[in-house]
């Protein structure tokens, strides 16, 4: 399926388009958020992971109506930046509720590894952001770890007047397949994330270790 358009119920049977907006539904809670039917995941959170233990993949949502912590591309859109998921002063910046800190941490510390075995190990991101209508969101397309002087991770440390805040600052380059087809996400789901179904902008990047 490769229509801009997907309807909500059809969001279990959809392939993944960068630019095709998803819809939500429209019962007025939190059931109307798209990911858990497109892709399995938690209907809550910037961070969404699928699998136990280990994520096999992720969704990355961003609202990008955050002033404190503003999600954005740079570059021209070849890039993303993304703050993580801590909010609460005087804790540690990996001590946040779903472990989505944790995940960028170890997903950086892989790539900075510079093997193709450790890329290999990173789960993909897909990289939604909200439309501004509704529950609905835009797919964008893989978010992968930018390695910008030597690591594209940083920590970052704020007050707001209620205390300081550590959280990350993490900077993705943003691959942009034509297609993701469900096949990969079945494979994915399988831990066979090099599975034939896997599109040729993932292989190059986990080759080369860049976009």
């Amino acid at each position: 399926m490769t229509t801009a358009d997907i309807a909500f119920e059809d969001l279990a049977g959809s392939d993944l388009v960068p630019g095709c907006t998803y819809r939500g539904g429209t019962k007025g809670h939190q059931g109307d958020d798209p990911l858990h039917p497109l892709l399995g995941v938690g209907n809550a959170g910037g961070f969404r992971a699928w699998g136990r233990g280990r994520a096999r993949y992720a969704a990355l949502f961003s609202t990008g109506v955050e002033t404190e912590w503003p999600d954005r591309f740079v570059d021209k859109g070849s890039r993303f930046v993304y703050y993580g998921d801590q909010r609460r002063p005087g804790l540690s910046v990996l001590d946040t509720p779903r472990g989505g800190n944790r995940l960028l941490a170890r997903v950086f510390d892989l790539a900075a590894e510079g093997g193709v075995d450790d890329r290999a190990m990173i789960p993909p991101f897909f990289l939604f952001t909200k439309t501004g209508t509704g529950r609905d969101m835009i797919f964008h397309g893989l978010a992968v770890p930018s390695l910008i002087d030597g690591s594209g991770l940083l920590e970052t440390t704020r007050d707001f007047g209620k205390g300081a805040v550590s959280n990350f600052e993490a900077t993705f380059d943003v691959l942009r397949p034509r297609i993701i087809g469900r096949g990969w996400i079945d494979a994915l789901r399988l831990d066979e994330p090099l599975s034939d179904h896997g599109p040729a902008e993932w292989f190059k990047w986990l080759v080369l270790g860049h976009a």
